[in-house]
């Protein structure tokens, strides 16, 4: 029975059983807890987001000069569509947001 004691004190609070190392259950929790709230936290969200935008809006320059450099038309006139398209798509964004507010909407019946 004092076995059984021992590997449940260990299990929950860390220690060894039998000269094996066991990491307590209680530690591992408080961890976990600890690396969640960090992640869950509003800063990892918004860098998250202005990241994945860098990246997706660095994309098609990078591309396009990587083809300038190695000498590859059809590459660059690719990318250049490419950084064409994403003009556009900002254009169209900035004429939306300039039309349609959030408090017209809001204040519509």
């Amino acid at each position: 029975m004092e076995h059984i004691h021992d590997y449940l004190r260990a299990n929950l609070m860390g220690g060894k059983v039998n000269g094996k190392a066991i990491k307590g259950r209680l530690r591992t929790e408080l961890q976990s807890v600890f690396y969640n709230s960090v992640l869950s936290g509003p800063r990892t969200i918004v860098k998250a987001v202005f990241g994945t935008n860098f990246i997706g809006i660095l994309r098609p320059f990078q591309s396009y000069l990587g083809a300038s450099i190695m000498r590859n038309q059809k590459e660059a006139a690719i990318a250049a569509a490419q950084i064409d398209s994403l003009g556009q798509a900002f254009a169209e964004g900035s004429v939306c947001l300039s039309t349609t507010t959030i408090w017209e909407q809001t204040a519509r019946p």
